[in-house]
C-alpha cells in the first residue's frame, strides 16, 4: 500500500505540471492560492505578483517564445518540484522494493552541519547489512556536490537517474505522461518483468481491458506524428513519446506517404519505472 501511495503521488505531482500548458487550469490554481495564502507569503518578491497577473490574463504555454525565464522561475516556486521530485520518489520506491539495506532519505535536508562548512548531502543514504554505507544522488548533474560529500565523509556516493522513456511531455497536448494502475500494481507485487513483451521489453497495452482500442489516457505511442505541437509549431522530425489517444487519428510519413498511427495499435505501451545505475548496488 505504501509503494502504491508513492507511485500515485508521483502521478499527482506530474499532473500539477499541466498548468504550464493549460491557461484555464493555471488561472484557477493561482486564484485558489491567492484565496488561501496571504499574498506576502505567497509572493516573496514584488515581481512575482506581476508575473501571476500576467499569467492569469493570457494563454502563454511553456515552449512558446513569450514563455520567459521569469515565468519559469515563478511556476517553479508555486508548484512542487514537478520534474525532480517524481524521479526521487520513484528511486525511493525502488530502493524499498530492492531490500538492499536501511534507507535514509535526505530529500528535505539541503545542508548538513558539522566541524567545517556545511555540505550538501546526497538524496539517500543506504546502510547495507554488513554496515557499508553508500550515498545515492538522483540525477547526473551534481558530480561536484557528490564528490565533495564523499571527500568530506569517506562515504562513496553514486549518481543514478531514470531512463529516458520516463516523464516525457507529450508533444501534442504538452502534458506529462503518467503511470497506469496495471503498471503500478505489477511494480508493487514484483511481477513487472514478467509482464514485459519478450521482444520489445515493453509493457504492451493491447490485451489490457482498459485499453479501449488505443483511447486509454496512459497508453504511449513512440514515433513521429505529422502535427503541430502544443506550442503551435510544426513538429520537427524525430521520435517522441505521445499519449496514444492524442495522436490516434493522426498519421506519420511511411516511405513518403502518410500512414495512420492507429495501424501501430499493437505496439502501444505503458510507461514503467526504470532506473539506470542501481545495478552495482
Amino acid at each position: 500500500d505504501f509503494l502504491k501511495l508513492i507511485l500515485n503521488t508521483v502521478n499527482q505531482i506530474l499532473i500539477y505540471d499541466s498548468i504550464t500548458v493549460n491557461s484555464t487550469l493555471r488561472t484557477l490554481y493561482i486564484n485558489e492560492l491567492e484565496k488561501k495564502i496571504p499574498l506576502k507569503l505567497l509572493y516573496e518578491k514584488a515581481e512575482d505578483q506581476k508575473v501571476a497577473n500576467l499569467l492569469k490574463s493570457n494563454n502563454v504555454k511553456i515552449g512558446q517564445s513569450a514563455w520567459s525565464t521569469e515565468i519559469d522561475l515563478f511556476i517553479d516556486s508555486i508548484l512542487p518540484k514537478t520534474l525532480g521530485n517524481p524521479k526521487e520518489l520513484i528511486v525511493f520506491a525502488e530502493l524499498i522494493r530492492m531490500k538492499k539495506g536501511i534507507i535514509i532519505p535526505l530529500l528535505l535536508i539541503q545542508r548538513t552541519f558539522g566541524i567545517k562548512d556545511p555540505i550538501a548531502p546526497p538524496d539517500f543514504l543506504i546502510i547495507k547489512p554488513n554496515k557499508d554505507i553508500f550515498g545515492i544522488e538522483v540525477g547526473y548533474a551534481k558530480e561536484g556536490q557528490s564528490r565533495e560529500f564523499s571527500l568530506r565523509t569517506s562515504i562513496p556516493t553514486m549518481g543514478i537517474d531514470l531512463k529516458n522513456n520516463m516523464h516525457n511531455r507529450c508533444p501534442k497536448c504538452g502534458e506529462l505522461i503518467l503511470y497506469c494502475e496495471p503498471v503500478i500494481n505489477s511494480f508493487v507485487d514484483e511481477t513487472l518483468s514478467n509482464r514485459l513483451d519478450s521482444k520489445s521489453k515493453k509493457f504492451l497495452c493491447n490485451t489490457c481491458p482498459q485499453f479501449y482500442s488505443g483511447k486509454c489516457k496512459f497508453s504511449n505511442y513512440f514515433g513521429f506524428a505529422s502535427i503541430n505541437d502544443f506550442a503551435g509549431k510544426p513538429l520537427k522530425k524525430g521520435n517522441y513519446h505521445f499519449h496514444a489517444s492524442c495522436v490516434l487519428s493522426n498519421t506519420f510519413p511511411f516511405y513518403k506517404k502518410p500512414k495512420p498511427i492507429s495501424s501501430l495499435i499493437n505496439d502501444f505501451f505503458a510507461q514503467i519505472p526504470e532506473i539506470q545505475g542501481l545495478e552495482s548496488l
